[in-house]
């Protein structure tokens, strides 16, 4: 096997080649490299130049030999020139590597070279391609690239370099100067979102010139190198290697088009882009997500209306909502604060269709008056995402209309929202990445105005909703290096006013007495009020401990109504602090209680046991409702306490990125799933996610240590995910958490204290630790002292004041 080699490299070398730079004829300087694989053991056994290639003579011969015609018409010919006089004038080269450049062949390029193989032996162990490469390099080009919003902005710069095969038997190659003005012209004018559709799209570019037409089935390289891409880089990019058989096949690629390319007219479909393919639209159903945002006038009723305006059309139905959420003004910032969020519908409409619904929604049917762009508005509906009939994503770049939304990714009211209503493994159509990361790095900018709050509606003050307000607190804020940094949001204390003779803790304390329970409350008020800005009172007629009797429904009615009303028409309790909640699973309690004042329904079944619960709930928009767990009924509840493996339905795919499957998070993922089913029914029955408060529902239908459990997995319970079979997806990220501890009989095993008002110490204790696991509520007996532990734990777990 030959292993020696003997190398020149870049001799300079003067002639004409063809046109220069300025596509003048002149002389060129050339650069020529050289590797000769030869045997020059003798030669160096010996140290004699004898045996071995005088590199001095082959530079002076080849000089000679270059100077001898003064045009040799093309690099290529000159190269193939050199080579024949190289391999037939020095015996002793057994193969030839030969490299041939010029820096001034092109005013595109400052490399421009022929490559060469020869091999005199033909053996084994050198083998040579069939074809000679040209390759043109450092194509310097400025084109629109890029799947950020801010790179669909401008033009950037990216460097190419072409590999073109030139067959041996072929005396020249390609036109340079043809080849690089045909790739210019395709790239400068061309917006891909990605390198690798650029890079294939310039192969199939290359193979359509009639030089590859009839030379056989040649391999084409591209390399495209993004050169400003990643800062710590000089350039990040792709390379890529196709046949001429293979591009034949490939469909000639489309650009974006300009606006009109794909309008409707005369009748004719609208053709949208789906990954660089046209696709029409069918009568099927396409998926489209929407952020709607409203700061002018009731906003909260501006939505509401939007939302009815789009299911009243035949060819748009509104399959879920986002939370509600609350976000400073951004760009214009000299204006009311807006509130936000994302709905996912159906429709038979293309895009270009569906902006003109929500136009019309917006300035026909509520009247939006736009003076300036990011100024007030009383309705915004903008399109966010689209998905045709087999889920794939439509991408639409237009002087009318961006798909996606070209501000997505700088969003957080855009992108938290739309984080609830699609799976955690959705990603991003340019940069395929998951919106949930998308949003994560958006957080690690530490900007405060991206940490939204969550608002739950709870009643009006006249003309003006009320709001209760949360913040999302992920598993890693919580259990990782970032406790403390989440959310800001105060817990809100949920003080219990039992009007019933047989509660387990204090029955009987206040039963039927209206002066003594609204003493009670007024006590309440005043010590806690101290602490906290909003306090929750929840008024309940009827026991819910396992096997306690249940009172008629006239009886509950008697025992509550009279006390809610007493509570809600009493001057000297903050009307602006004090809200009424109603414990009850009656939907006719509930109604008259809300009728009363109640502006939230407290339902332990989670609507299981009276199913006209949700419809009323749905008929108040402005309530909001706790939708508890349980299992069985009052009297069969404590029996159905087994969550093992086979208990938990296959029904859905749970996405807990953070847990593992062990003894302990079965009873959490069966908590979840059955959560979720009582979710979906919520929802099916016209009841907005922005009303729901999540309740585990501690003591209900749980044992002492599955109760502990919940409380540490509560986190996890935040969030929870899952999959239905049938596809579809609930998450409750973001969802409000209610925990009610107190006074339970597992912490009165724990403490050895069998009297349910001697656990209000350990109670306080327990509260604390649900806070710092991620309860946005608590719901206590003994208020006063609760109030203490409650604002110590703000000031512990969220570094409130």
């Amino acid at each position: 096997m030959m292993r020696d080699k003997v190398h020149i490299e870049d001799l300079r070398l003067e002639t004409t080649i063809g046109p220069d730079s300025w596509n003048q004829i002149n002389p060129q300087q050339c650069y020529l490299t050289m590797e000769m694989v030869t045997d020059f053991s003798k030669a160096a056994k010996n140290d004699e130049l004898t045996h071995t290639l005088n590199y001095a003579v082959i530079c002076r011969e080849v000089g000679k030999f270059v100077g001898s015609r003064t045009d040799w018409g093309s690099l290529g010919n000159l190269s193939k020139c050199v080579t024949g006089f190289v391999m037939s004038n020095f015996a002793g080269v057994d193969s030839l590597k030969l490299k041939l450049q010029t820096r001034t062949g092109h005013i595109r390029s400052d490399d421009i070279s022929c490559l060469i193989e020869e091999n005199r032996r033909k053996s084994e162990e050198i083998s040579i391609r069939g074809y000679d490469l040209l390759h043109i390099s450092n194509l310097k080009l400025l084109t629109l690239i890029g799947v950020f919003p801010f790179e669909r902005l401008q033009k950037q710069y990216v460097r190419l370099g072409l590999e073109l095969p030139w067959p041996k038997q072929v005396v020249s190659h390609a036109s340079v100067g043809s080849l690089i003005e045909k790739v210019v012209e395709h790239v400068e004018h061309s917006k891909f979102l990605t390198v690798e559709a650029l890079a294939e799209s310039v192969a199939k570019v290359i193979s359509s010139d009639s030089y590859f037409t009839q030379h056989g089935d040649l391999p084409i390289g591209v390399k495209v190198i993004k050169l400003n891409a990643i800062t710590a880089t000089s350039g990040v990019g792709v390379s890529c290697v196709r046949s001429v058989n293979e591009l034949k096949n490939l469909k000639k690629p489309l650009i974006l088009p300009e606006v009109g390319e794909y309008e409707t007219t005369n009748g004719k479909p609208e053709v949208i882009l789906h990954n660089g393919l046209s696709v029409a639209p069918s009568d099927a159903w396409n998926t489209a997500y929407l952020a709607f945002g409203s700061n002018v006038g009731d906003r909260l009723q501006n939505i509401r209306t939007a939302i009815e305006l789009l299911n009243q059309r035949e060819s748009i139905k509104v399959k879920s909502t986002s939370s509600l959420f609350e976000s400073e003004p951004m760009y214009f910032k000299d204006q009311e604060s807006f509130l936000n969020g994302c709905l996912k519908i159906q429709t038979s409409l293309s895009p270009h269709k569906l902006l003109e619904c929500c136009k019309e929604i917006e300035y026909d049917e509520l009247k939006r008056v736009k003076k300036f762009d990011n100024g007030p508005r009383t309705i915004d509906l903008d399109i966010i995402l689209f998905l045709n009939k087999a889920g794939e994503p439509v991408l639409i770049d237009d002087e009318k209309l961006t798909i996606p939304h070209k501000r997505l990714l700088e969003r957080s009211f855009v992108l938290e929202p739309l984080c609830e209503l699609v799976p955690p493994n959705f990603v991003h159509p340019l940069t395929a990445e998951p919106l949930i990361d998308h949003l994560s790095q958006l957080y690690k900018k530490g900007n405060d105005e991206d940490r939204l709050l969550n608002l739950v509606p709870v009643g009006l003050s006249g003309s003006t909703v009320n709001f209760l307000k949360f913040q999302h607190v992920t598993e890693e804020e919580v259990f990782g290096s970032m406790v403390g940094r989440g959310s800001k949001a105060a817990t809100l204390l949920m003080a219990i006013v039992n009007t019933t003779p047989d509660s387990f803790s204090d029955g009987g304390k206040n039963y039927l007495d209206i002066n003594k329970q609204l003493s009670y409350v007024k006590e309440i008020c005043s010590q806690t009020l101290r602490l906290h800005e909003k306090l929750i009172i929840d008024v309940g007629g009827c026991s819910t401990r396992p096997n306690s009797p249940q009172p008629s429904e006239e009886e509950e009615l008697r025992r509550v109504i009279p006390t809610i009303q007493a509570i809600k028409s009493c001057s000297d309790l903050p009307s602006d602090k004090v809200i009424i909640s109603v414990d009850t699973y009656r939907s006719n309690v509930a109604q008259q209680a809300i009728n009363a004042g109640a502006s939230i329904v407290n339902d332990i079944s989670g609507g299981s046991f009276d199913p006209m619960m949700f419809s009323v709930i749905a008929a108040n928009p402005n309530v909001a409702y706790v939708l508890s767990h349980t299992r069985g009924d009052i009297g069969t509840m404590t029996k159905l306490t087994n969550y093992e493996e086979g208990q938990d339905s296959k029904a859905c795919e749970y996405i807990f990125d953070k847990i593992c499957r062990t003894s302990e998070t079965v009873t959490t993922r069966a908590i979840g799933r059955e959560l979720a089913e009582r979710y979906f029914a919520a929802i099916n029955n016209g009841v907005a996610r922005w009303q729901i408060i999540m309740d585990p529902g501690l003591g209900f239908a749980k044992n002492g240590n599955q109760n502990l459990q919940i409380i540490r997995q509560l986190p996890l319970l935040k969030n929870f995910s899952c999959i239905w079979e049938n596809g579809d997806y609930v998450s409750f990220r973001n969802l409000p958490w209610l925990v009610g501890p107190s006074r339970k009989k597992f912490i009165g095993k724990i403490t050895k204290e069998d009297n349910p008002s001697d656990r209000d110490f350990a109670t306080g204790a327990v509260i604390t630790s649900c806070i710092g696991f991620g309860a946005d509520i608590v719901r206590v007996h003994n208020a006063q002292d609760c109030a203490k532990a409650v604002k110590v734990a703000d000031a512990l777990y969220k570094q409130l004041p």
